[in-house]
């Protein structure tokens, strides 16, 4: 995939995100936050400290994720992402074999970092009303699967705003009441690069979320911390 489509794809696939990002020449995408100053160095050097693959650590880890027209490889990092194509890996090639692909590009973007395209964030992301009303103007990104609580995460956008928001929703059919579901504003970041596994997980860690459904008695709530099935 030549520069310009890589550039391209970017600026479609955050076109309504507030985020700033920049491109490496191999096809890696840092997203900066908060952005600051000098995006192309800060980008760089947070490539060049975390970006390297280490066998046998973390950082050599990856998940590969559906996007449109490929695939993105995500690392340990959620602020650092590859796209594969589909003109650079068919879309019958095995995961793994994308992924390994996307680590490569990764690796090779960390050893010598030269961006090729940065793109500055529009503006501050305003107030909008999807953080005081759980689910308005929500409109469905990507369903994540099903985990193994038999959850069902999915990722959601704004269409106002741009902010993104996890969804988790569990309910145990052999139980009258059990309907729950949790809702959370993640960074776009974290957004792109979410696995089924990974989001319970990741809403833990966020300061709060919306807490609902038939076993909170139909009460909407703001909870934070563990989420308890």
């Amino acid at each position: 995939m030549n520069e310009s489509n890589l550039i391209q794809f970017w600026r479609a696939l955050l076109a309504d995100s507030y985020a700033t990002w920049v491109l490496f020449r191999h096809g890696t995408c840092v997203i900066l936050d908060p952005p600051g100053d000098d995006p192309a160095g800060r980008a760089a050097a947070f490539l060049r400290d975390n970006g390297p693959v280490v066998t046998g650590t973390n950082a050599a880890d990856f998940d590969v994720v559906p996007a449109p027209g490929g695939r993105l490889i995500t690392c340990y990092r959620s602020e650092i992402l590859v796209y594969v194509s589909h003109a650079d890996a068919p879309p019958e090639q095995d995961d793994l074999v994308v992924g390994l692909i996307g680590r490569k590009r990764r690796h090779e973007d960390a050893q010598a970092p030269r961006p090729i395209h940065v793109a500055a964030a529009r503006a501050r992301q305003p107030h909008c009303a999807c953080l005081n009303a759980p689910g308005k103007h929500l409109s469905l990104q990507r369903e994540l699967g099903m985990d193994s609580h038999y959850a069902e995460p999915s990722v959601w956008a704004c269409r106002v705003c741009g902010r993104r928001w996890l969804r988790y929703f569990y309910e145990n059919e052999a139980f009258s009441r059990s309907g729950r579901w949790y809702l959370g504003h993640v960074p776009v970041a974290i957004a792109l690069g979410l696995t089924a596994d990974g989001a319970k997980r990741a809403l833990e860690t966020l300061p709060w979320y919306f807490s609902g459904g038939s076993y909170y008695d139909g009460r909407i709530s703001r909870s934070s911390g563990k989420i308890l099935l």
